[in-house]
């Protein structure tokens, strides 16, 4: 159905493309959409998203400068949107607003993904002015305890307060962006908090809330034992009822994942990429969060866009094979215990 979708929408944006602001960018993503639905292997598009690592951590000295992220997105000048996002604070990086403006003097849809750890005041009034369109806060729990014992090192008040502060501030100039989202990766440990977390959202006038499924549990993720979604799906189905209730109550657009799998053709190596702070080209998020460090690096198939043009890796061995095993219903390696294909991301 979602691929249907695509295609249908592909061929709404080629009858309006010429009417748009960016039409290079929209004409894209019909090529893109119909790509998609035919499942090609060899792109005709580049990519609509791209998720970008800005920062490594806080000692890595590895932070992606301003001249390299140009590097990066002008490389896809047809980009619809961009997530600045991953392992590192984000904040931390020194060109990080500059990234920001630039992506948006460029029309540029910007969602910024973070734990809200380093978000003061300045930060969360130049977000404001910046008009980045959505940030999407970590939050694992909706208790002290339980996210403080999930996210090790993480100061429950800290992360409300700096939530607090980018409402005060898109309150006091009067925007309506950026959107906020609690994005919450379902565990054992959180099942039971997810109806809280519709709460929390309510009380802090957050209007977004996503559960996402476990991703980091290997090759196994989908029939793991300590993935809830398999091995308690009652428990996460009275879990979730009772969440989609409250969100229904305080008017909350809430996203949850399925508890039973259900095959769909995983759709992101063909709409989007992922590139790391060192330059290294990944199908997507979910890819890189599977390995370790090291073995990202070692993925030299894929390519470096430092090295390498994006549209020859866009479109390189690596990339046709994933494209082709996707559309076949082949999991193999990371996919094998992938949730998306299974619906349950």
């Amino acid at each position: 159905m979602a691929i249907q979708r695509r295609a249908s929408v592909a061929l709404k944006l080629l009858d309006n493309e010429v009417h748009h602001p960016r039409p290079s960018s929209w004409a894209n993503t019909a090529r893109n959409f119909a790509d998609t639905a035919r499942g090609v292997e060899t792109m005709r598009s580049l990519p609509v998203h791209l998720t970008i690592e800005p920062s490594f951590g806080i000692d890595s000295g590895t932070d992606l400068s301003f001249d390299a992220f140009k590097v990066i997105l002008d490389q896809i000048p047809e980009l619809r949107s961009l997530e600045l996002t991953r392992i590192g604070e984000a904040l931390l990086n020194h060109d990080f607003f500059r990234m920001i403006e630039y992506a948006k003097a460029r029309g540029i849809r910007v969602c910024v993904s973070d734990s809200a750890t380093l978000l003061n005041a300045d930060a969360a009034r130049r977000l404001v002015v910046l008009a980045v369109d959505e940030i999407h806060v970590s939050l694992d729990g909706a208790t002290k305890s339980t996210f403080e014992r999930i996210r090790v090192g993480a100061k429950w008040e800290q992360v409300l307060e700096s939530v607090d502060k980018l409402m005060a501030s898109r309150n006091a100039m009067g925007r309506a962006h950026p959107d906020i989202f609690f994005i919450m990766v379902l565990l054992k440990d959180n099942l039971d908090e997810v109806p809280l977390l519709v709460e929390l959202a309510a009380a802090m006038r957050v209007r977004h809330v996503r559960v996402h499924g476990p991703i980091d549990l290997g090759s196994g993720l989908a029939t793991a034992p300590d993935n809830p979604l398999i091995a308690e799906t009652i428990h996460c189905n009275a879990a979730f009822a009772d969440a989609r209730a409250r969100a229904a109550r305080h008017g909350i657009d809430i996203c949850l994942p399925k508890t039973s799998p259900v095959r769909e053709r995983c759709v992101r190596p063909w709409a989007q990429t992922y590139v790391l702070c060192d330059g290294t080209v990944l199908p997507c998020c979910l890819y890189g969060q599977k390995l370790r460090r090291v073995e990202i690096t070692a993925l030299t198939g894929h390519g470096n866009i430092f090295q390498t043009p994006f549209r020859e890796i866009w479109n390189n061995e690596n990339f046709r094979r994933i494209r082709r095993d996707l559309k076949e219903g082949t999991l193999r390696g990371l996919c094998e215990g992938c949730p998306v294909p299974r619906g349950m991301f």
